[in-house]
């Protein structure tokens, strides 16, 4: 497939849009809890149950804004069906 456009041109062009900077962003980018975790287990000297509810419990902070930040700006989000989901 990538040797036939090559060949014609077709789907050569590069993406300089928004969505290709983010979805290269998230293939290149490691999670806050690859240094974070070990860095509260062998530097604070934290117990390890302690670690995973602390790191799950900032997640859910750094989750909800980031998609209240995306509902405003892309208007990504659906909040009817969010509202929905939230209530079961």
């Amino acid at each position: 497939m990538l040797a036939l456009q090559a060949l014609t041109g077709h789907g050569t062009e590069l993406r300089t849009d928004d969505a290709a900077d983010h979805q290269q962003q998230r293939q290149n980018s490691v999670g806050g809890g690859f240094i974070i975790v070990p860095a509260m287990i062998y530097i604070l000297r934290m117990p390890t149950n302690v670690v995973v509810g602390t790191s799950l419990f900032q997640i859910v902070f750094v989750t909800a804004v980031t998609t209240i930040l995306h509902a405003k700006q892309n208007f990504t989000v659906d909040a009817v069906l969010a509202l929905l989901l939230m209530v079961g």
